[in-house]
């Protein structure tokens, strides 16, 4: 698996990565070790500055599920003909599907729920370069501290991003609910658009993916309680 990172926060990390690695080649002593925590600490670095940027993406999703609920409350108001709800719920699918996977992006989740991982070189080449005991490339010793830093808060969520994976999960588990009545309902009509059906199977198959990443993700998830701290 890879992790995607935008142009600018690439130029960021490989500029602080640069800053470390001279750091490490330039001491007196420079085992992989201390190339490694120098690294990791560059990381740490780099995490502060794209929490900001995954902040910001997390509101989207959130904004997006909260007119999600909205238009579903609408659907449910109405007593609209099965085609018209196929329709509006289909698309509606769509927007709650794009905006669950833009959260868990944010977490470092993929779609299949998932920690996200910087891709590796291969591992009987480390294996081996390992057993012979030879100092470490520059770029594998970046890959471990990487892999290292990642690992300390993998799998580890908020009770807040908690409550948000919860109320995706619930959105689109009752728009999969509606979309199989007007399905139902369409299947009755003798007159119905076979398009309509396709397309409420298609909406319905599309939200089953998402709860089934959603629930993959809740169960594998560690909630962190806020930290709260006193002045004394």
């Amino acid at each position: 698996m890879q992790v995607n990172l935008s142009s600018s926060s690439m130029f960021a990390l490989s500029r602080l990565l640069g800053e470390r690695l001279q750091s490490a080649t330039q001491s007196q002593d420079p085992s992989a070790a201390d190339a490694t925590s120098s690294l990791k600490q560059a990381f740490l670095a780099m995490n502060e500055v794209l929490e900001e940027g995954a902040e910001e993406q997390k509101a989207r999703a959130r904004q997006k599920l909260e007119d999600a609920k909205a238009q579903l409350e609408f659907l449910r108001r109405w007593h609209f003909d099965p085609a018209v709800v196929t329709q509006q719920a289909a698309a509606l699918g769509q927007t709650v599907n794009a905006a669950a996977r833009e959260f868990m992006d944010a977490l470092g989740i993929d779609a299949t729920g998932d920690a996200t991982t910087v891709a590796t070189a291969d591992n009987s080449d480390t294996q081996t370069q390992q057993d012979t005991d030879e100092p470490e490339a520059g770029s594998n010793i970046a890959a471990r501290a990487y892999q290292e830093t990642m690992d300390d808060d993998q799998g580890k969520i908020s009770s807040q991003d908690q409550k948000t994976l919860e109320e995706f999960k619930a959105i689109a588990q009752e728009l999969k609910r509606l979309l199989e009545e007007a399905k139902r309902k369409l299947s009755e009509q003798s007159s119905a658009d076979k398009g309509s059906v396709a397309e409420s199977q298609t909406a319905i198959d599309g939200l089953g993916k998402t709860i089934a990443s959603l629930e993959q993700t809740l169960s594998a998830s560690v909630v962190v309680a806020p930290q709260i701290s006193l002045t004394l």
